[in-house]
């Protein structure tokens, strides 16, 4: 994606939402949009009573940090003793 112009625009990070249910069940959700544009974009935390609070990074990267893009590759494999 990142190679193709796609960036992160915006991010939830995890919140926790009311799914109204008799058993009370808890639902954490986090919300990424996409785009290819240059705005700033936006990270938002939540406090303690769940309400949002914004913060305008620089870049936020896969792990909804404001830091640098951060790739996971497989490990070579080892052949022989």
């Amino acid at each position: 994606m990142v190679e193709r112009g796609w960036r992160i625009r915006f991010a939830h990070r995890t919140f926790c939402w009311d799914a109204q249910t008799t058993d009370n069940a808890n639902v954490h959700i986090v919300i990424v949009g996409f785009d290819r544009g240059t705005n700033a974009p936006a990270l938002y935390e939540y406090d303690i009573n769940g309400e949002p609070v914004e913060a305008r990074p620089a870049h936020i990267n896969g792990y909804l940090l404001d830091a640098s893009d951060v790739f996971v590759e497989a490990r070579s494999q080892k052949t022989g003793p």
